[in-house]
């Protein structure tokens, strides 16, 4: 009946173009139209209300940046959630656990690698890696490799003295105090006493045994009764050198001293009624004395020659009990040769490192040397650190003395125990160097005490085998990390540097080791490449290796081999024009490593020699948002500076392709680029970029989500509730294989995205404002015709503003219905007029629905009829 009106003329308001910002046509303040939470269908013919974000997770607690889903090694569906300050993962059915605390917070998206069948979650904080038992560990292992205390096993002493008997003994005792021989705890010892006010209770006995050379070992058992003021054991082995070790019960420590008693204490505090075996391996050529009591190594301590008596002409053992100490037993006192003098036979190299079983792949790295905590004898500010690799093929020990104080403190180095100074007035300011790769950092420049002196103990590994070629390993250092399970024993051979392979053992407290291989039967050289991988933000798998990039650097692993790193070797700098322009992003494309900086595009290619090169690509465009890099239908999308790029791996293919949003673009807080994230949402063909921190946006949203439709060439908004900025945008897979979008929070939710009709729980706000519709001066506007989808109970609101006034004229609204019958699994078109009798020359329509609907909201077509010239009457009824 409408129709019949004479020269009746119609405008169909175009719902499928999406929203252009920049566009002179919006009613507020000049802008473009606003599309936020609506989206146009696949085909491009109409607009629908977007789906919610289903509730996965809701008391997570932290802001979610990361999340992955993969099938375990027992078929189980696991999902992994990188929070702010942890790992979590849940197993199947079981409930979420945190696998990992990370050392300090996260502030950004987290990409989840599945590489090998491992997980790995890989940041600038700490890098972890999920294996297929379960359990996360740190990629490249990152205890050092450790130094074998490695002796000579010995058969004979050159002095052996059992204390069974008092024969051949010498007692000089002041005082009441004796030594006597006595039946205790199933065996014939020594018992000596000094009572209070007795004086010294001395015994000795002097060898004629052959006297050992530069290294010999001082064994003695004992046991304790009651804690003792001072016992102390003495050993001369020439006519003027001599050793002597102390314990002392007032401050309940053992102490290896000199001849003028200055003491360096051992680190072990005993008990009373207890045996101690006390094993001193003494390296006279370096003075220092591997220290162990009842098997336990607790240090290497500088020791010095003390000036023993002319008369003495063989070696001497001397146990002595001094004033008001009790009781004390000894069993046994032997002395031990470690070098034969007449054939010093040859000098190898040990190496222990720490290793994983199973497809780990990787050990520690095979540090061939140690330097030791300084040790510090003074009175005044102790702030020396000592790092470095050890380069000496002895093992040596390094003083360092502060000679002289002022603006700044000077110190002097000795390579050869104070006989000589090498360097003196050093300035303490900065990073020092010595030889031997010794590098020496002081806190502090000023405030130090003249005298006050570091002992630093550098060990080379190195041992002087016997004749017959026997070595026994003994306290071999175990690793405390869990996911260690060997140790490999490498050696080198006769005058070598290089290491072989020797043995491999278990990693516990028990296991020794005698070694008496020749060179012909080492195993393989050891691998120089096993650092723990450097901490990074963006990681990516390419060439069957993982790569890590941190500021302006690019680390990649060995071939295969994802946790074995050589930070010395394996390694490109993308360094170019500014300094200041460190990398922000990295993805494989098209077979190529594309790495990006925010003003700048650089390519990493393999060349025919089998190494890797860098070249720079691009100069006129970067990425400034790291997380925003996705590849989407064989095209590389991110956002740069000025806007969201599309670009094909030479060039950007439009450089006006974000215009449409642009202005949200640029409403983002530049300070929070890292936090944007993006996803591909395949099934409606949309990409999208979440901007979860705005700052002064012209609608005055404070976040949200820029969508770009590639099926229908349009951009649009999708505003989230503002206490659920998001933090992560993922795509995965469901439990069976279905592939599906989620999202993360900063308030600790996770959610199913494209699920349901609400966002978390709460109903999704949805207004769509029309281009602006010109009509002839002076017609008259009848009438709107909506096609329209909307179940009962529920309605949109339909606002119309005419030319440019920001009040909207008239309002109506499009009521829903219930399908019934053949309806059922679909909703009805409905065809509703809508009454305006208006007069404009430009009219705009905001479409708006706040409610949950319970099912899908669609306008079809919207229709308004009018009339060139004033029609009198009213429509209505015609």
């Amino acid at each position: 009946m409408l129709k019949t009106i004479p020269n009746l003329k119609t405008v169909e308001f175009v719902l499928n173009k999406g929203m252009h910002e920049l566009l002179p046509s919006n009613r507020r303040d000049g802008y473009a139209c606003l599309q936020q939470n609506w989206r146009t269908s696949a085909d491009a013919t109409r607009i629908e209300k977007r789906l919610g974000v289903a509730t996965e997770v809701s008391d997570f607690g932290e802001d979610v940046y990361g999340y992955h889903t993969y099938i375990d090694g027992d078929s189980n569906f696991c999902q992994i959630a990188v929070l702010e300050s942890q790992i979590k993962r849940k197993v199947g059915a079981a409930a979420w656990g945190s696998i990992h605390t990370f050392s300090s917070s996260i502030s950004h998206p987290v990409k989840v690698l599945d590489i090998q069948g491992k997980q790995f979650i890989i940041n600038e904080v700490d890098s972890r890696f999920v294996h297929t038992d379960g359990n996360d560990y740190q990629i490249g292992i990152a205890a050092p490799t450790t130094l074998a205390d490695v002796h000579i096993l010995y058969e004979t002493a050159i002095a052996e003295v059992d204390c069974s008997s008092l024969a051949g003994w010498t007692e000089d005792n002041t005082g009441t105090g004796d030594t006597t021989q006595v039946a205790f705890d199933g065996k014939t010892c020594f018992k000596q006493d000094a009572p209070a006010g007795a004086g010294t209770t001395l015994v000795y006995k002097d060898f004629t045994s052959p006297a050992p050379g530069k290294r010999f070992t001082i064994e003695c058992k004992i046991y304790l009764e009651e804690a003792v003021d001072l016992w102390y054991l003495e050993v001369a082995y020439t006519t003027n050198d001599r050793v002597r070790f102390s314990y002392y019960a007032s401050d309940n420590s053992f102490d290896m001293t000199n001849k003028a008693l200055i003491a360096v204490p051992i680190a072990f505090t005993p008990a009373v009624d207890t045996w101690y075996t006390i094993k001193l391996y003494v390296d006279a050529e370096n003075e220092s004395a591997d220290v162990y009591i009842n098997g336990t190594y607790y240090g290497t301590y500088d020791i010095a020659a003390g000036t023993g008596s002319s008369s003495l002409t063989a070696g001497r053992v001397t146990s002595v009990l001094n004033t008001n100490a009790k009781i004390i037993y000894i069993d046994y006192i032997n002395l031990y040769n470690s070098e034969d003098t007449t054939n010093s036979g040859s000098i190898h190299r040990y190496g222990i490192t720490h290793a994983r079983s199973e497809n780990f792949g990787n050990e520690s790295n095979p540090i061939l040397s140690k330097i030791n905590t300084p040790f510090f004898k003074g009175s005044g500010l102790n702030d020396l650190t000592a790092a470095g690799t050890y380069t000496g093929d002895i093992s040596r020990t390094i003083y360092v003395r502060i000679d002289g104080t002022g603006t700044p403190d000077t110190a002097a180095i000795s390579y050869d125990a104070m006989k000589t100074w090498n360097m003196i007035y050093v300035p303490l300011t900065g990073t020092i160097y010595l030889s031997y790769g010794v590098i020496l950092t002081f806190a502090a420049t000023t405030g130090h005490t003249s005298g006050d002196t570091w002992v630093i103990n550098c060990r080379s590994m190195s041992v002087r085998r016997t004749m017959e070629e026997d070595v026994y390993f003994s306290a071999i250092p175990v690793s405390g990390d869990a996911q260690v399970d060997t140790r490999k024993i490498y050696r080198s051979v006769f005058g070598g540097a290089t290491f072989f392979w020797m043995s491999t053992i278990a990693n516990n407290t028990s296991t020794t080791y005698y070694e008496k291989i020749l060179d012909l039967y080492l195993g393989t050289e050891v691998e120089q490449d096993h650092d723990v991988m450097p901490n990074g933000k963006y990681p990516v798998w390419w060439d069957n290796r993982l790569w890590v990039f941190a500021s302006n650097t690019a680390y990649y692993s060995a071939l295969d081999n994802p946790e074995a790193f050589d930070t010395d070797t394996r390694y490109i700098t993308i360094r170019a024009g500014e300094e200041a322009d460190e990398i922000t992003g990295a993805i494989e494309y098209k077979d190529i490593l594309y790495v990006f900086k925010r003003n700048a595009i650089y390519i990493i290619m393999k060349k025919e020699e089998g190494d890797y090169g860098r070249y720079p690509w691009n100069k006129d465009v970067g990425c400034d948002a790291p997380s925003s890099l996705i590849e989407v239908n064989d095209l590389l999308m991110f956002k740069s500076q000025r806007g969201i790029e599309l670009y094909n791996g030479i060039t950007t293919i439009n450089d006006k392709f974000s215009i449409p949003v642009l202005k949200t673009i640029k409403a983002i807080d530049k300070s929070k680029l890292d936090y944007i994230t993006s996803t591909h949402m395949r099934m409606s063909g949309e990409v999208c970029f979440s901007l979860p921190d705005l700052s002064g946006h012209w609608t005055t949203i404070t976040q949200c989500v820029v969508v770009y439709n590639y099926l229908a060439d349009c951009w649009y908004l999708f505003h989230y509730p503002d206490g659920k900025k998001i933090s992560c945008m993922v795509e995965c897979r469901t439990s069976t294989g279905e592939l599906v979008n989620k999202i993360g929070t900063r308030d600790g939710y996770l959610g199913l995205a494209e699920s349901g009709y609400t966002d978390f729980g709460a109903a999704i706000v949805a207004s769509y404002y029309s281009e602006h519709a010109t009509f002839p001066e002076g017609c008259d506007i009848g009438f709107a015709e909506f096609e329209y989808e909307c179940l009962a109970d529920k309605y949109l609101s339909i606002y119309w503003y005419a030319d440019m006034n920001d009040t909207a004229v008239k309002d109506d609204a499009l009521l829903g219905s219930t399908p019934t019958g053949q309806y059922a699994d679909m909703y009805r078109l409905e065809y509703r007029p809508v009454e305006l009798g208006l007069r404009a020359k430009n009219l705009q329509m905001l479409i708006y629905n706040a409610q949950n609907p319970g099912g899908a909201m669609k306008v079809n077509k919207a229709l308004v009829y009018y009339h060139p010239r004033r029609v009198k009457g009213s429509y209505s009824g015609q």
